[in-house]
């Protein structure tokens, strides 16, 4: 961390004129100011207009999984007490394949489990493409694609395996986990959520009649026992694609889930449909789900969230114009009985010339959502919009550009789009973008509040400037309005991934107020510095020069509060002119 001292000057008087410079560490206008590093932290440069961010944890991130092989596809959730639980795919065993490796991170970032991660699933062949969900109790449900039976002998063959691991690491179920499906063909492209009662209910692209894909669920018990149809229950089962990125799910509210999908039923062209299941696994809604949208053309990649009234916000990407390169972001609210309740076939989110690409949403916690994709005619830039709960955009029409990489000539496109709530009606967006002179990938973050101002610096803060790429990034809440962050890592080779993860706050730095000059004419003045700060306090020390101009520690590191004098002393011992500074620092050492 760079932090920085300001001079201000105090005239004291005892028997004869002592002139003392005091020097707190934060900006004040009209002071020259020194500086000092403090090793292992980094401060980056806020926009003055906004508000500042930081990434509190080691410069460059924290390594999770630096295990020799390759270790990728992180997923993370919040442990519920401000820190995370992150899974991954992990290559370090060459006798059993790819397998399946966790690591709990305090808020501090400090591994809470085994160095570089505790083994979920270390079964023959490959395990891969983790997902988890919280337990409710600091623990994780996680389930994967593995590939350990005969049959599965191709990337056309694999089952759905789930594991259930407690807050200090030890796995709960059946070692090599409990099986989800283990059906012949393809089970794949899975997603779950939490039941609401410590269990999980967990959707999958199935390919079981070895001719087309359909979309089956199942739900687990928090003890691991399977509740629905040995092999999971259909959802679609038409006989058309469904989605070829597979189903996604939200919870109803009620123990069942809303599912969204595309499908090309119509004529051959992808739509999208949904589909409401109770918590006993009976569809809610019309066998196969309920049209969402089937304008003309492609409308692929859906995306939902809660409406917060049992029913759900769905956003996805649009080619009803049949321009050739051109896809628009439309949305739809569906209401619980499966009633869409704005303009049939979706109101527009962003029409732009161009293609737009992959859509995210969260809720506004109003009814509405807010909305991030990444598009543009040649380059592909950051956007975001907010809309009402009556689909009405809140923002600039086609949405707030949040990264213009025509700005920063070093990137071009920006991928791997995740947002999360910043706790405040706003967002925190993550992606990474291709820097054209490594090549490589760089990840970035960025605030919009809830009224569509961006809060940080332009085109977003940097999370690491280690070399090699830092790609594939996840995001989820600190729990204090900040955000924990994930990221694949090659830094220490081109040819291997590593796991590293770092902490952005906003915060308000803390400062100091500017004390009078004093007239020291009873021998027992004090300087009342008095430190502010949004965290509620931190550590200071106070240094002085002796007659030589040499400076000593006058008090030593000590805790300060949030709005309380500190009450320093004078050295009244020898007269002159002395300089006193204090140093300080908050809770997150800035």
């Amino acid at each position: 961390m760079k932090s920085y001292r300001y001079k201000i000057s105090i005239i004291i008087s005892t028997f004869l004129i002592i002139t003392i410079a005091f020097t707190s560490l934060r900006m004040t206008s009209n002071y020259t100011s020194t500086s000092k590093i403090n090793k292992n932290y980094d401060w980056l440069t806020p926009n003055p207009s906004k508000s500042s961010a930081s990434v509190i944890w080691p410069v460059n991130g924290t390594p999770i999984g630096l295990s020799s092989g390759h270790q990728g596809s992180p997923q993370l959730i919040s442990d519920g007490d401000k820190g995370v639980i992150i899974v991954w795919g992990d290559g370090r065993n060459l006798t059993t394949g790819n397998d399946i490796y966790a690591q709990r991170l305090n808020s501090s970032g400090d591994p809470q489990w085994t160095a570089n991660g505790v083994p979920i699933c270390i079964e023959l062949n490959t395990q891969f493409v983790p997902q988890l969900v919280s337990d409710g109790e600091g623990g994780a449900i996680i389930i994967w694609e593995d590939y350990r039976n005969p049959n599965d002998i191709s990337l056309e063959n694999s089952d759905l395996y789930a594991q259930k691991v407690n807050s200090s690491g030890d796995t709960q179920w059946t070692a090599g986990g409990v099986p989800i499906s283990i059906s012949r063909g393809f089970q794949g492209n899975s997603q779950l959520i939490s039941d609401g009662a410590g269990g999980a209910i967990i959707i999958w692209r199935d390919g079981r009649d070895l001719t087309e894909y359909d979309i089956y669920a199942q739900r687990i018990s928090s003890g691991g026992a399977r509740q629905w149809a040995l092999n999971g229950i259909p959802v679609l089962t038409i006989g058309s694609h469904s989605n070829n990125m597979g189903p996604q799910l939200i919870s109803d509210g009620a123990g069942g889930a809303i599912i969204v999908w595309r499908d090309d039923r119509i004529f051959g062209d992808y739509d999208i449909f949904a589909q409401r299941i109770s918590s006993g696994g009976t569809s809610q809604w019309a066998t196969n789900g309920i049209s969402i949208s089937n304008a003309g053309s492609t409308q692929e990649h859906p995306q939902l969230i809660s409406d917060g009234a049992g029913g759900a916000i769905i956003v996805w990407r649009d080619g009803r114009d049949g321009i050739p390169g051109k896809m628009d972001i439309y949305a739809q609210k569906v209401n619980s009985s499966g009633i869409s309740q704005w303009t049939v076939n979706g109101v527009p989110i962003c029409t732009l010339s161009g293609s737009q690409w992959s859509p995210q949403l969260i809720s506004d916690g109003m009814g509405g959502a807010l909305i991030a994709w990444r598009g543009n005619t040649k380059i592909y830039d950051v956007y975001t919009q907010k809309i009402n709960s009556n689909g009405v955009s809140q923002w600039t029409i086609n949405g707030i550009q949040i990264s213009n990489i025509s700005d920063t000539p070093e990137y071009s496109k920006a991928e791997n789009l995740q947002l999360i709530s910043d706790g405040k009606e706003g967002i925190i967006i993550v992606w990474s973008s291709y820097q054209n002179s490594s090549p490589s990938y760089k990840t970035f973050t960025q605030r919009v509040n809830s009224t569509g101002d961006i809060q940080w610096i332009v085109n977003g803060i940097s999370i690491s400037s280690a070399s090699g790429s830092q790609n594939n990034p996840k995001l989820v809440t600190d729990g204090e309005e900040g955000a924990i962050i994930v990221w694949e890592d090659n830094r220490a080779s081109p040819f291997l991934r590593d796991i590293y993860a770092q902490k952005v706050i906003e915060h308000t730095l803390p400062t100091s107020n500017h004390p009078s000059d004093i007239d020291a004419k009873n021998g027992d003045e004090i300087i009342n510095w008095i430190l502010s700060d949004d965290l509620g306090g931190g550590y200071y020390r106070v240094l002085a020069n002796d007659s030589s101009g040499n400076f000593y520690i006058w008090q030593n590191w000590q805790p300060w509060i949030n709005n309380t004098p500190l009450v320093i002393p004078i050295n009244y011992t020898e007269i002159g002119s002395y300089n006193y500074t204090i140093e300080y620092y908050d809770l997150y050492n800035l």
